[in-house]
Order: C-alpha cells, then sequence, then structure tokens
C-alpha cells in the first residue's frame, strides 16, 4: 500500500506565522499468516507490517528530508471470560 500528503499554506491560528509545508509519501507491506496447517495455531493471529516514510518539510526556503523506518508486530490475544 502506499500513500501521499500534502500540506501547504498552513498558518499558526494563535500567531499569525507561516507553518511550514509538509510532503509525505508512506509505503507499507504488510503479511498475515494465513489460516493453513503450515503455521501452527499460536502464530495464526501473528501480523507483520513494515512501513517506510519520506517526509519533506519546507519553510522560509529551507527543506529538511526525514526517511523513516518502522517494523510493527501485532498479537491477538483472546481472553476467556463469561458472555455479557
Amino acid at each position: 500500500m502506499a500513500n501521499g500528503t500534502f500540506g501547504s499554506n498552513a498558518i499558526d491560528p494563535r500567531t499569525g506565522a507561516n507553518l511550514p509545508n509538509n510532503t509525505e509519501y508512506d509505503f507499507d507491506v504488510e503479511y498475515k499468516l494465513l489460516k493453513s496447517n503450515f503455521w501452527p495455531d499460536w502464530m495464526k493471529s501473528l501480523e507483520l507490517r513494515g512501513r517506510a516514510a519520506l517526509i519533506d518539510t519546507s519553510l522560509n526556503g529551507v527543506t529538511t528530508k526525514t526517511t523513516e523506518f518502522r517494523v510493527i508486530v501485532n498479537y491477538e490475544i483472546k481472553f476467556g471470560g463469561s458472555a455479557l
């Protein structure tokens, strides 16, 4: 999956100062363990996600570039109890 966000001409409402213009591109790769016989039962609720973000922030002719990488691990745990 890929996303892009763009923000420009924003102004701080308290001071009236210009805020930076932002351009951001996000790229996600997600892997969910399918419910197959290949994976043991305890791993079937595991999800892995890799994300890369490329961010440009510009203010007064100066551009700052940021590259961010994330690895996200989700694991679902079910708790038993009485039904409501």
